[in-house]
């Protein structure tokens, strides 16, 4: 068996097929082998170096092959690259002998890279010189080798590396051959259009080329008669053409098109008009656009360039003698002008060439052709000077003439005019169903005229003035016309009448007049000229709990209301008859709107009422109209959302400690705008922008006057610690309950604003608090009730309460139905069981209108500011710190490892000798932090069990995904990142991993760096803690804490350092009632004794005395 099928057994198929591609597209270069040893380069998507040892086993009749790639794909396995060099190897015969022989056996080399390579460029086996190569193994030749040996081996084993691109010649004789595409004026006299005809030709020994040699050549795309090069310029050239000429006598095209010429040689191609100019000058690019002229056999030698400007035709009034003016007709482009008795026209007047410039004219596209042919003759065409009035005014009104340029002291002048279409409507059948037929009319100061009328231009020879059709603009309306949902052209076999020439379907009959009323067109149906009716008027009035609509318009001083008229359109009819002689449209807008407020409300008469749950709504159906605001409420309303935009700043209450960011301030504002109105809101800032303060801030202003009941805020369990120490911080006069834990009371809620419980304890104690009025109920991290039919979501609606906020900053995470589940929460009635709530479902469109509307009318209730939006003013690294709450198997995991030190270690503990056990304090410290982050690190056989610490970096994990953000995650501990990786590729989230042990260190940075499908990198802190330079990232999560600012500072500069465009958030996780909490309080005054305790590099002894040991463990 040959090298190639032994091998083939070690790559997949798609790798064989790729691989077998590079090989026949000759992307394999600079093969060097030896004997034993080889190397090649492939280009792929850069240069790569595929390396080959073999080590030939006699014994066991095996040959060990030992393969190295440096292309990215080779550190997980083989790849393409190694495949298409074993092809040019084994076409080369290397290893043929032994690869007939013996059992080829393939290996990946992926030893160290820091190691010595065993495929250095100095390898015994050969020498991979990129000159030649040496057919002679050094390890069984002397070092010196005689000249009459090496003479022998030149005519015998050399190769020039170009032979090997040559192996697979297009052509037999091995000569240089260019293809050439020359304009055929036969063929395109035949056929009116450019026609190109196929040439090769010889690249000649003195570098010059050859004579044209006509060919044939099939359609089919892969076939093997073209170079590489040919074969690109040859396909690119045949997507344009849609007709193809058999032999000079027989051409085919249009009727039978190429796809019936796949297999035939054909002697050339058609290129349609539209194609002309780009295909063309993609030729002359090339230098593969030739000439023939008629009656000349061979083209001309030198390759035609083609200009990009078009040429046109004009005629000019000269003199000629005393009695008579001469017409001389140019071809002109610009300030160049030509006559036309110096040009030969080609292609049917299609181009002209002159000094190897072929220049494209519109003379074929006017059918100008007939001027040509007349006034080249050397007889001239010549006008009396008495008749010259006469003249103009017949000139002008020729239909398709070549533009006129008369001279300036003719005193005749020129002027486009203006004109308004028309579409005159009718039913082809009275049938209710059959379309509408369509007659065009442009109407001109001097005359209405069709597009088929042929006079192009009105004369009044008093004023010697030359009115002129502006034919241009015709063009242009036609063409608006056509793109108008629901009109199409009119023709019919049969029916005679061309003036009808488009017709528009009854069922968009009504949008389309509208449409074209916006675009300036008069519309007549069965000669009654439609009225649009655009002039509505919206009155609203009414009270805080409702509002009423009246819709009215008034038509020939009689007030009309839109339910009055919509009563008074006949079914089946598009049109609202107002009298005997008068049709009326309703714009299709209207028609919406007015279904659209309908559905909001109910009908009273001739007004809807609106309940003021959906004021918002109603705001969004009614912002782009005039509204006459009888109600004071509603109009309060509306100026409230048109100063949305631009909120003014809000200040914290007096007792507020602190300073908020603009930003926050805003966001203050804008709490206390949905309080004032009653409205549900989210606030859905990125992560990290403090929302929890913005809200504490409302609570605590809310507050700070008597109310009659406490808030309820419900948060995630690992939250808990944060909202507590956030009040204390920044609110201490709030009056806090945590309510999270086991002892719960419902029943004395006096001298309490806040009370602060879980999803759990929500889903738990429902039935207690259904019955109690809230001021507000807040839900932070509101997408744990996404899910409409979940008992948390449910349990949400049930409570009762003045105001309810929503804190998230992924409000949306899957589909806009989570977003009808929130506003349900937030605003009651505002979608539910109603035709809005459809515009939320899984599968809605954004493209949706309605969507749209609603999307508009609650963005007053959504307020989010990412990061580049507000952080201008903000320093370039901010420091967080998120408190986790250990509870279950973890918190009871590390209460008994606490007690079981405090039993055993500190008692004895002397005051004399307790320096002599700083290795068992070490350990207990270390197992004490390990418990904390995660029981797996104490019991490996609970690496599976839950994590305080991983439930909160996972929810922000996935915010920072969402985001489209990066992140670092450091951790002391590798068993950590482990645990973590573990959960990221259950759940399929890409990642990258760097610990001591990690080799390929600078391939996964970069990998990180550059692959926006990897959000996240798990490093571990001596590995990655210096070195490298991570700015794709702007997160980082520090896992453990080493309170080590050094340390910790080098770890987050890995993203946070030149080059870094965002503001980087660095997150500290801390286990509250643990050692970590205690070593943080003890931070400020004892920073040394914290460094000392997590550096656990024995300096803890000199740092500590034993009563801060003992503190360490109470």
């Amino acid at each position: 068996m040959s090298l190639s099928e032994q091998s083939s057994k070690y790559f997949g198929s798609n790798m064989r097929r790729n691989g077998a591609n590079y090989f026949n597209e000759n992307k394999v270069a600079k093969i060097n082998r030896g004997n034993l040893a080889a190397s090649t380069q492939v280009r792929g998507t850069k240069n790569y170096r595929c390396l080959f040892k073999a080590e030939i086993k006699t014994t066991q009749k095996k040959v060990f092959l030992t393969v190295r790639c440096d292309c990215p794909y080779f550190e997980k396995g083989l790849c393409k690259h190694l495949w298409a060099s074993l092809l040019a190897l084994e076409a080369n015969a290397w290893l043929k002998k032994a690869a007939e022989k013996n059992k080829i056996v393939v290996e990946a080399d992926r030893d160290d890279e820091d190691e010595e390579d065993d495929f250095d460029d100095e390898d015994e086996d050969f020498d991979s010189s990129e000159s030649f190569y040496s057919p002679f193994s050094v390890a069984s030749t002397p070092k010196s080798i005689p000249w009459s040996s090496f003479k022998n081996s030149l005519s015998v084993k050399v190769t020039p590396p170009e032979i090997l691109h040559l192996k697979n010649s297009q052509f037999a004789d091995n000569r240089d051959k260019l293809l050439c595409f020359t304009l055929d004026q036969f063929a395109q006299n035949q056929t009116e259009q450019i026609s190109l005809r196929f040439h090769f030709r010889e690249r000649l020994k003195s570098g010059k080329l050859g004579t044209f040699k006509p060919t044939n050549l099939s359609l089919n795309r892969a076939q093997t008669g073209l170079s590489e090069d040919d074969q690109e310029i040859f396909s690119k050239v045949i997507e344009s053409a849609d007709g193809f000429l058999e032999n000079r006598f027989n051409i085919s095209y249009h009727q039978r098109g190429l796809n019936t010429a796949s297999s035939q040689l054909l002697q050339g191609i058609l290129i349609p008009q539209a194609q002309v100019q780009a295909t063309l000058g993609f030729l002359s690019e090339r230098g593969r656009l030739f000439f023939t002229e008629t009656g000349v056999r061979k083209p001309h030698d030198t390759p035609l360039s083609v200009s990009h400007k078009i040429w046109n035709l004009v005629l000019r009034l000269v003199d000629h003698n005393k009695q008579n003016y001469r017409l001389q007709l140019d071809i002109t482009n610009g300030d160049v002008s030509n006559n036309i008795k110096d040009v030969r026209f080609f292609g049917n007047g299609r181009y002209f060439v002159e000094n190897n410039v072929l220049c494209m004219t519109v003379v074929a596209e006017r059918q100008l052709q007939s001027w040509i042919k007349y006034l080249s003759r050397t007889e001239p065409i010549v006008v009396k000077r008495s008749e010259l009035h006469n003249f103009i005014e017949q000139y002008s009104v020729i239909p398709n003439a070549p533009e006129g340029k008369w001279p300036d002291d003719f005193d005749w002048r020129e002027q486009l005019e203006e004109f308004r279409p028309k579409l005159r409507l009718k039913p082809s059948l009275q049938d209710g169903l059959s379309p509408f037929d369509g007659e065009l009319l442009f109407q001109y100061p001097r005359a209405d005229v069709t597009p088929l009328h042929p006079e192009r231009a009105w004369v009044d020879k008093d004023a010697k003035v030359i009115y002129l059709r502006d034919t241009d603009r015709e063009q242009s309306v036609i063409g608006e016309l056509l793109k108008v949902k629901g009109v199409r052209p009119a023709y019919r076999s049969g029916y005679d009448d061309r003036n009808q020439m488009v017709s528009v379907s009854p069922i968009d009959l009504v949008s389309a007049v509208d449409h074209l009323d916006t675009l300036g067109w008069d519309v007549e149906v069965e000669k009654q000229k439609i009225k649009i009716l655009r002039d509505f008027e919206i009155a609203v009035e009414g009270t805080i709990d409702w509002f009423d609509l009246s819709i009215t318009t008034t038509v020939d001083s009689v007030c009309h209301s839109l339910p009055s008229l919509l009563k008074k359109k006949k079914s089946g009819e598009s049109f609202v008859r107002l009298g005997k002689d008068e049709l009326a449209i309703i714009p299709e807008e209207w028609l919406r709107r007015y279904e659209l407020l309908s559905q909001s409300g109910q009908l009273k008469k001739d007004q809807i009422r609106v309940g003021s749950e959906r004021a918002l709504l109603l705001e969004s159906l009614l912002s782009d109209v005039p509204v006459v605001d009888k109600s004071q409420h509603f109009a309060k309303i509306r100026e409230k959302v048109k100063q949305f935009k631009t909120l003014v700043p809000s200040q914290p209450h007096k007792t507020f400690k602190g300073t908020l960011r603009d930003y926050q301030s805003e966001g203050l504002s804008w709490l206390k705008f949905l309080q004032e109105f009653g409205f549900g809101g989210c606030l859905a800032d990125d992560m990290g922008l403090g929302k929890t303060i913005q809200v504490l801030a409302l609570l605590l202003d809310y507050h700070s006057s008597p109310r009659p009941s406490p808030s309820l805020v419900v948060v995630p369990r690992s939250l808990v610690g944060n909202w507590l120490d956030e009040a204390q911080r920044f609110c201490p006069k709030l009056r806090m309950r945590d309510a999270s834990g086991t002892q719960r009371d419902w029943t004395s809620l006096e001298n309490i604003d806040v009370i602060l419980i879980t999803y759990g304890t929500l889903r738990q104690d429902i039935g207690a608090l259904a019955l109690i009025n809230f001021s507000y109920v807040i839900l932070d991290e509101s997408q744990a009730i996404k899910n409409q039919a979940s008992l948390t979501a449910k349990a949400s609606y049930a409570l009762r309460a003045k105001h309810r906020l929503a804190m998230s900053g992924t409000p949306v995470e899957n589909h806009l139905g989570e977003l009808n589940s929130l506003l349900s929460f937030l605003n009651p009635g505002l979608v539910d069981g109603s035709f809005w709530a459809q515009a939320l479902q899984k599968k809605a469109s954004s493209q949706d209108p309605n969507f749209k509307l609603l999307t508009q009318a609650i963005k007053p209730l959504i307020l989010r500011r990412t990061k580049s939006q507000v952080l201008k003013d903000l320093p370039p690294k901010i420091e967080n710190t998120l408190y986790c709450e250990l509870d279950g198997v973890q918190r009871e995991q590390y209460d008994e490892l606490l007690e079981h030190y405090r039993a055993n270690l500190l008692p004895k503990l002397g005051e004399q000798d307790w320096k002599r056990s700083s290795i068992v304090i070490i350990e207990a410290l270390l197992r004490l932090r390990q418990a904390a982050c995660h029981p797996g690190l104490i019991d490996n056989s609970m690496l599976t069990s839950g994590s305080a610490k991983l439930d909160v970096l996972l929810e922000k994990l996935e915010e920072v995904r969402e985001g489209g953000h990066k992140a670092l995650i450091f951790s002391q501990f590798t068993g950590f990142l482990k645990i973590l990786a573990d959960q990221l590729t259950a759940n399929k989230i890409p990642f990258e991993y760097l610990d001591g042990k990690t080799r390929d260190r600078s391939a996964r940075v970069d990998r990180f760096q550059k692959d926006s499908k990897i959000p996240f990198f798990l490093i571990s802190l001596k590995a990655g803690g210096v070195g490298l330079n991570l700015t794709a990232a702007d997160y980082c999560f520090i896992l453990d804490p080493w309170w080590n600012p050094a340390a910790e500072s080098q770890a987050i500069d890995r993203a946070h350092r030149i080059n870094q465009k965002n503001t980087v958030f660095a997150y500290r996780l801390i286990a509250k009632n643990t050692i970590e909490e205690k070593i943080q309080q003890m931070q400020a005054s004892k920073r040394a004794i914290a460094d000392s305790i997590l550096e656990g590099d024995g300096s803890l002894m000199q740092n500590l005395d034993l009563e801060t040991i003992r503190a360490l463990f109470f």
